[in-house]
This record gives structure tokens, sequence and C-alpha cells, in this order.
């Protein structure tokens, strides 16, 4: 657990300032290759916002409204040894088979995972600053983001 062991977050960041954070444990870490050049690309993807608003907004437990919000996963805790799964199969709806992505994919020969951090994403923006959960468990009341 502690050499291969990491924390993943699924941030819900609001508009309105509040973050609720859910914890995952993982031991290898899974990225998408199609369409990618290299592992940062594939990273970058990973820790990448999707908008939640209009129908789809946030509802935040903090405020009793919906909100505009950002939904992302981070990496909180980094294990010794990193595992990464590439994604290389994916379903094609139209013959109803699984494909093999073979298209060249490169890793760097030292990776720098910081820019993927929770704590280096949160330095660098300024939407979302006060964390309404930090762990929440199914048990915790108020948790919020699910």
């Amino acid at each position: 657990r502690n050499t291969f062991g990491g924390k993943l977050v699924n941030q819900v960041i609001g508009a309105c300032g509040h973050i609720s954070e859910t914890e995952q444990e993982f031991r290898v870490l899974t990225v998408e290759v199609k369409g990618k050049e290299v592992l940062g690309q594939s990273l970058e993807s990973l820790v990448a916002s999707e908008v939640l608003e209009g129908d789809n907004a946030y509802h935040c437990s903090q405020c009793d409204a919906k909100r505009t919000a950002r939904k992302r996963f981070v990496l909180s805790k980094l294990p010794k040894t990193l595992i990464v799964h590439l994604k290389r199969f994916e379903f094609n709806f139209e013959d109803m088979r699984r494909h093999k992505v073979n298209s060249r994919f490169e890793f760097p020969f030292e990776l720098d995972m910081t820019p993927y951090t929770k704590d280096f994403l949160m330095t660098q923006e300024s939407w979302g600053t006060k964390t309404c959960t930090e762990a929440p468990s199914p048990s915790s009341p108020g948790v919020a983001g699910k």
C-alpha cells in the first residue's frame, strides 16, 4: 500500500467558492491514449475540468442552491512507485467490437507529477477557496457532489 498506493480526489469547485471533494485510493493510474502523443497530454486530460452548468449545474450543499461548477480529478497523494495503465482499447459501436489504439505514445525519461497534484492546481487557480468536505465518508452529513 505504501509503495504502490496513491490517492485521487474527485473535486467539484463551485463558482460560489465552495469545494466538494471525494477521495479514493488507487494502485494503478489509468490514462487515455487515443488522440494523445505523450504521457503529459494524457495526464493533462485526466485533471482537465468539466463545466457543470444549466440543467447539469451543481447543487452546493453549503449555499443550498444550484451553481455553475467545475468537476475534475486531481492527485492528492502520489505513490512511491507509480504504475500507469494505458487505455489502449476502445469499443467501436459501428461494428460492436473492441479495437486497439496503435498510435505512437511516448514516455519521458523523468516524470514530474507536480502539475497534476491537488496542491499545485489549487495554487494556480482563484476559483474555489472554501472546502466543504476534505475526506467525506458515506455516513457524513452534508456530503455534496456524489
